[in-house]
């Protein structure tokens, strides 16, 4: 069994990990009235790293800033990722 603090390091594509982040917390952005988009960079992104602990990473970042929105005038809440 794997132990809760060892990371499996592995070669993965961030635009990869992003992407499917960003469908995990979409209709939690929707039912919160905030637009969610994302803009990769061109063609892979290659990191090392562990995949599970970087989009963990990435959902908590986006979800925080979803939530940061409540206050936010409606038309005004928009989740954007840019990668470049």
């Amino acid at each position: 069994m794997k132990k809760r603090d060892e990371a499996e390091l592995q070669e993965f594509d961030l635009n990869e990990v992003i992407q499917d982040a960003l469908e995990i917390i979409v209709p939690e952005a929707r039912r919160k009235g905030v637009e969610v988009s994302s803009s990769n960079a061109r063609g892979a992104m290659p990191v090392r790293g562990d995949q599970v602990q970087v989009q963990q990473v990435i959902l908590n970042l986006a979800m925080n800033a979803i939530d940061a929105m409540s206050d936010c005038n409606p038309a005004q809440r928009e989740c954007r990722s840019i990668v470049r």
